[in-house]
Order: structure tokens, then C-alpha cells, then sequence
């Protein structure tokens, strides 16, 4: 259980807001998160909103505060937060305290899967080999993260970096046909 240290939040699309948690980690909760490759299950208490009573885990991708929302590496140089990006709507700030933060498999391990990073072909082989049978792995299985929810959230950040790399172009081209048309009226006068 770790006490959040703040609450943000941000938009996903300029209409959807989803909210951030920072946390002041240690090494056991970097240690769980490298294994889960950045991705939690987690659940809410004490803040008096809507997530203290959600009947679900929520998901949510861990990053260092220094990477998320925008760079500020002096940020987490002074803080050493961590940011939980939750995949969840947004219910407003905290009105009383800040709460806590449990993680789903921190303390007992799991196989519920979050998020898969791993390509698996027909016969479920990682790599396509067929000798993927080796399995030399003696304690329970390192948890994979599958989500529609993240997957949903990762195509939207796509769609959103496209939309904005072109319209970054389109305002490039709209200046240089203005400048063209400003230097033209000028040569004619």
C-alpha cells in the first residue's frame, strides 16, 4: 500500500480526461513493475470518490514523473515520484485525502495477465519455434499484461500523433503559400 503524493489529470483526446497518481516508490515496487513491464492492476481508498468504491481493479502504466505528462526531469529529481497513469475516467480531484494505492500481485503472485507485450503465433510460441517447450521456469508465472483498454488507449495516442505531425505540416504549408502571396503583391508594387 503506498500513500499517494498527488493527483492530476489529462486528456487523451482534448475531451476524454483520465487521472494520474504519483507515488513515492521504493525498491520492491520498482522491482514489480520492471517485471510487469510498467503495467499494474490497482485499486483506491480513502479519497472519498468514486474509486474508492470501483468493483474492479483498474489498470494502469507506470512511468517516472521526470517522462509523464511532459518532460521535468528537475521534477523528479527533487520529488522521485512515480506517475500511475490510470485507465479510467475522471471523477474529480480528491475532496478530503489523497488516499492510498494498492497493487494488484505486488504482495501475492499472480498469472492474471494486464497487458501482453509478446507475439505469440498459432501454437501460442513466442518466436514461432516449435522447441519453445523448454520451460525452465521454477516459481509461478511471471504475470503478462493484456488489455483492450490499453490497446484502445495506445491507438488513440497513435491516431492523436498523426493527426498532430500533419497539422503541424499543414501549418507549415499555409505559411509558406502566405509568405509566397506576400512576396508576389510586393514584387508587383
Amino acid at each position: 500500500m503506498y500513500k499517494i503524493e498527488r493527483w492530476d489529470v489529462i486528456t487523451t483526446n482534448n475531451i476524454d480526461k483520465i487521472p494520474m497518481i504519483y507515488i513515492k516508490p521504493d525498491e520492491k515496487f520498482l522491482q514489480f513493475v520492471r517485471d510487469n513491464k510498467f503495467a499494474v492492476l490497482c485499486t483506491i481508498q480513502g479519497t472519498g470518490t468514486k474509486y474508492d468504491s470501483c468493483p474492479s481493479k483498474i489498470p494502469g502504466l507506470v512511468s517516472r514523473s521526470s517522462e509523464i505528462p511532459n518532460c521535468r526531469a528537475n521534477y523528479y529529481d527533487k520529488t522521485g515520484y512515480y506517475v500511475i497513469t490510470l485507465l479510467a475516467p475522471w471523477f474529480g480531484y480528491p475532496s478530503k485525502d489523497l488516499g492510498v494505492v494498492t497493487f494488484f500481485g505486488m504482495e501475492e503472485k499472480t498469472k492474471e495477465v494486464i497487458l501482453d507485450h509478446t507475439f505469440n503465433d498459432e501454437d501460442g510460441n513466442e518466436d514461432g519455434n516449435e522447441d519453445d517447450d523448454d520451460d525452465d521456469s521454477t516459481g509461478p508465472t511471471e504475470p503478462r499484461i493484456t488489455s483492450l483498454e490499453a490497446e484502445k488507449e495506445k491507438t488513440k495516442h497513435d491516431k492523436r500523433n498523426s493527426i498532430i505531425i500533419f497539422s503541424c505540416i499543414g501549418g507549415i504549408i499555409l505559411m509558406l503559400l502566405i509568405i509566397l502571396i506576400i512576396y508576389i503583391a510586393m514584387k508587383k508594387h
